[in-house]
């Protein structure tokens, strides 16, 4: 069972962008709930 080594790099860029695009994503979040006037409770 190899299946982790035989895997295409790209999976593991995929991963990295995921990744990111969900870091940018709160950073995002996080400052359009700032400027809104009361924090909306967070519905996580």
């Amino acid at each position: 069972k190899d299946n982790e080594a035989s895997r295409p790099p790209s999976f593991l860029i995929n991963q990295n962008i995921e990744q990111f695009v969900l870091t940018q994503v709160d950073k995002l979040v996080h400052e359009l709930l700032s400027k809104t006037d009361p924090p909306a409770p967070s519905s996580e």
